[in-house]
């Protein structure tokens, strides 16, 4: 333990979350403003009533609440939440929202929210970074480091590795930029003449902290494995920068194929996407579908 810490001091943020309910889906939407470093998103979870519950509790940091409201499994109304049956307890990083009336065991109700935060330079979180292109101009890159509970710190979320799920993720961002999640874009719909919107496959079932995201003006080099279902592996780069990954891409489609003859199990994504970031405090970040790394 750090010299003059304590116990306290340590495991701040840390307290566990209440059992009566807990997340089955998780449907993210952002518009991150690489000029402001600010963002505005919305969170749609779905959750199983485990406990007859007057109160739902889930991890929050540095986010500022808009609209909250309680919905049935359908989407018909059960309760808009006013702000006087919210409580946030920053140093634990718990938001508590008090219901009218309990909610039976056994339901599933889907909780919305709407927020807005900024990309901020602390490396974690959904957080900023600059690099330099390849014809020397300086630019920024939306990144995530959620590892070990920093989701929480990108949107309102039960925060807890055991506490899995799957993944819808939606990003609207400008047109001249790439958007990256965990999973393949199955649609890019351009919104006005400025921005698109960029929607990824549902993930498999997994822990908050592995999901991850990317926003940033990219090019990539691509190759394919060849054992079994070819996957499609990717190395982005900055324009002008991506053949700088040549290596790191031989050494992932490689890697992939080793492993499917080895255990005989093929990897379960559609394809693996590779991200080095400039300013990054871990040495490499194992996103499901979405490895980022540092630069240097």
């Amino acid at each position: 333990m750090p010299e003059g810490s304590s116990l306290e001091e340590r495991f701040k943020g840390r307290k566990v979350l209440p059992t009566n309910v807990k997340p089955l889906h998780y449907s993210v939407s952002l518009q991150p403003d690489l000029n402001s470093f600010k963002y505005t998103g919305s969170v749609a979870i779905d959750l199983e009533v485990v406990q007859e519950s007057s109160s739902i509790s889930l991890n929050i940091n540095n986010i500022q609440l808009g609209l909250c409201k309680l919905l049935t499994k359908e989407g018909e109304l059960i309760e808009e939440i006013s702000a006087d049956k919210i409580e946030i307890n920053e140093v634990d990083e718990i938001l508590k929202i008090c219901l009218i009336k309990p909610l039976n065991h056994g339901k599933v109700v889907k909780l919305v929210l709407e927020f807005e935060s900024v990309l901020n330079d602390k490396l974690k979180g959904f957080y900023r970074s600059h690099f330099i292109d390849g014809t020397g101009k300086e630019k920024v890159m939306a990144c995530t480091q959620f590892a070990a509970t920093d989701a929480r710190m990108a949107f309102p979320c039960w925060d807890e590795p055991h506490l899995k799920a799957t993944f819808d993720v939606a990003l609207e961002v400008s047109r001249d930029l790439t958007a990256l999640s965990n999973m393949n874009v199955v649609s890019e719909v351009p919104i006005d003449d400025n921005l698109k919107r960029v929607t990824f496959a549902t993930s498999p079932v997994m822990s908050t902290y592995l999901l991850a995201f990317i926003v940033a003006e990219l090019e990539y080099i691509e190759a394919f494995t060849t054992v079994g279902t070819p996957i499609p592996c990717r190395v982005y780069g900055p324009i002008g920068a991506a053949q700088q990954g040549k290596f790191a891409l031989e050494i992932c489609t490689r890697s992939l194929d080793l492993y499917n003859k080895v255990f005989g199990s093929p990897y379960p994504l559609p394809k693996m996407d590779m991200v080095p970031v400039a300013d990054f405090e871990a040495g490499a970040m194992e996103n499901w579908g979405l490895v980022t790394y540092r630069t240097s």
